[in-house]
């Protein structure tokens, strides 16, 4: 598998059916598979869900985990409460290749309704690349600004690919 694929992560997030063929139609095998990666990913989240937002790097592997290989952009939310544990972690938008959108009034509207002290946005770059682009910082700025009207703080705007992992917090950008 390893071989067909290039690489263990790519194995683990093939679809099923891709699995099913490259395994000569063993559809068990590939379940197992399936099962793993979800097991994975749920050992992934606890881990994440159990430290503060800022306390660690499990936050960030889990969504670099979940989201870097996607094949379209999603905008993804991490609302915490005041402990900066997690209270709900959703996807908010699904994009194309290379863009989605990301609405502060449509989030700060979520984090209220959750009833969240912070929150951490997430997004993936199809390309691979992490580096934001310019719209990606001014929308980051409007939504800091937004948030920060109804008391909700803005911990971090992560962009993840397969290349890496970028935080707008810890480069200054915020």
């Amino acid at each position: 598998m390893i071989q067909a694929h290039g690489a263990l992560p790519t194995v683990l997030e093939a679809p099923r059916h891709v699995n099913v063929r490259i395994l000569g139609g063993d559809a068990r095998a590939a379940a197992h598979i399936a099962v793993f990666r979800k097991a994975m990913r749920r050992c992934m989240k606890l881990r994440a869900s159990g430290q503060p937002v800022g306390g660690g790097p499990a936050l960030e592997d889990y969504l670099e985990t979940v989201m870097a290989d996607e094949r379209v952009e999603r905008m993804r939310v991490i609302f915490v409460n005041s402990r900066q544990r997690i209270l709900a972690d959703e996807t908010m938008w699904t994009g194309t290749i290379d863009s989605v959108p990301m609405y502060a009034r449509e989030i700060v509207r979520r984090a209220l309704i959750v009833d969240a002290a912070g929150m951490v946005v997430v997004h993936n770059h199809p390309s691979g690349d992490p580096m934001p682009s310019a719209r990606d910082i001014e929308a980051t700025g409007e939504l800091m600004r937004a948030a920060m009207a109804v008391g909700v703080v803005l911990h971090d705007h992560l962009i993840v690919g397969s290349d890496g992992r970028f935080s707008l917090r810890r480069a200054g950008l915020m």
